[in-house]
């Protein structure tokens, strides 16, 4: 069965339902794209393990609370540098 999307003027495309599900896609996710020699391309859901999953996850995950996102972003780039987060903002501290 084939399933069309357009692409945008900067080069973007938005999968269609049918697609998401059958990947099991939420938004923030991300996918993988396999070129093949053919002319194929593949397209999967890119699932990420370890450091770089709870990295992910810190940044797709912010709320809509300024210092809350200062934490959320610290925390993924500690997870991605392999450290301790950095202590939050002397300004916003109680």
């Amino acid at each position: 069965m084939a399933i069309f999307a357009a692409v945008n003027s900067r080069g973007a495309v938005t999968l269609p339902n049918a697609v998401l599900e059958a990947l099991k896609l939420s938004p923030g996710e991300k996918v993988a794209f396999s070129l093949g020699k053919d002319g194929r391309v593949e397209l999967r859901a890119a699932r990420l393990s370890g450091r770089r999953a709870i990295a992910d996850r810190a940044f797709c995950d912010l709320t809509e609370d300024r210092a809350a996102q200062r934490a959320a972003a610290s925390r993924g780039l500690a997870a991605l540098r392999g450290g301790i987060a950095a202590p939050p903002d002397s300004d916003n501290a109680a």
